[in-house]
């Protein structure tokens, strides 16, 4: 269903392209998520991606991996981008973000719920991606001090059984 209207008016070809696109997009959004990481070093993960054997043979095919890591990579960039909003926003007497910065964390996640609610509706084993993305949701609201906190907590409580 999803190349169905390509293959209607070209064939296989326009369905082609429309991967082929995909592919483009996935590899112009690997500098974002590289930035946050390692600044200089997004050449070089890109180079590895098109590196890969089998992302050159699906590149041409009218396939629907590239668009599940589209989808994916983007869900993922808009769930980390923001920082700073919440410091920049501000904060009210009750420590909560000012309305514009909680606004703009809400259109964060409807976005990237939407980007992998297209990995899953593409391809239904993404849904192992929704989940990591999910946990990385989830631990993107706690600090990292609380995390290390409550690992180290479980641990302690683990080892004592």
């Amino acid at each position: 269903m999803l190349f169905l209207w390509g293959m209607l008016l070209t064939g296989d070809r326009l369905s082609q392209l429309i991967h082929l696109m995909f592919v483009l997009l996935t590899l112009s959004l690997l500098p974002a998520v590289l930035k946050q990481i390692g600044s200089g070093r997004s050449w070089l993960a890109a180079a590895i991606m098109i590196g890969v054997p089998s992302a050159h043979l699906l590149a041409g095919w009218a396939y629907v991996e590239w668009m599940v890591a589209f989808a994916g990579l983007a869900s993922f960039i808009v769930l980390t981008s923001g920082e700073g909003s919440e410091v920049a926003g501000g904060t009210g007497d009750t420590g909560q973000p000012h309305g514009s910065a909680r606004a703009g964390r809400v259109l964060r996640i409807v976005l990237a719920g939407f980007l992998a609610a297209l990995a899953v509706n593409t391809k239904y084993t993404a849904v192992w991606l929704v989940l990591g993305l999910g946990l990385v949701a989830y631990l993107r609201r706690r600090s990292p001090a609380e995390v290390a906190a409550r690992y180290a907590a479980q641990r302690k409580v683990y080892a004592h059984a």
